[in-house]
């Protein structure tokens, strides 16, 4: 009921993260990619992460909300909660790493850190697509709100 109740506030917070922020005015329409076009390239960004893509994947998810919002605009306590779920995420990505492939923690750890850092930074570059073409980073992006569901459920496995 707990981890519940954490997927929904997470979600409400990042929705209204995602309201209160304005377009930029002089913003070009640009279409965002489409999903295909999404996945080839996260799947790209992290091309030897196995198992612990979806996990990777997710930990990019939250930290681009992070650095997208920045801390004031998420209040000190939002901050801290993404930033301890982007952690728990990560350490996820890590462990599945260091059994699938047998490496040591510090080397998975990077590895992990490297995919995650590159897949934040693909989402970053699709709420400037969207927010060009709807005004919102992601609030009214499809593949965003499918990710955000899937990690949902990842979360519930922690």
């Amino acid at each position: 009921m707990t981890r519940l109740r954490f997927i929904l506030t997470a979600t409400a917070i990042m929705v209204l993260i995602a309201l209160a922020l304005p377009a930029p005015a002089d913003a070009q329409a640009q279409e965002p990619r489409d999903r295909r076009a999404f996945e080839a390239a996260a799947e790209a960004a992290a091309p030897m992460a196995g198992r612990s893509y979806a996990w990777a994947r997710c930990a990019g998810l939250y930290r681009s909300v992070r650095l997208h919002a920045g801390r004031q605009a998420l209040g000190e306590a939002r901050w801290d909660y993404a930033g301890q779920v982007e952690a728990a995420l990560h350490r996820r990505a890590s462990l599945e790493r260091a059994e699938e492939f047998g490496q040591a923690w510090p080397s998975a750890r990077i590895s992990a850190e490297v995919d995650i850092d590159a897949l934040a930074r693909l989402y970053l570059a699709r709420y400037h697509a969207m927010i060009a073409a709807t005004g919102r980073p992601w609030s009214r992006d499809p593949i965003w709100a499918a990710d955000n569901e899937t990690c949902g459920g990842l979360l519930d496995g922690l």
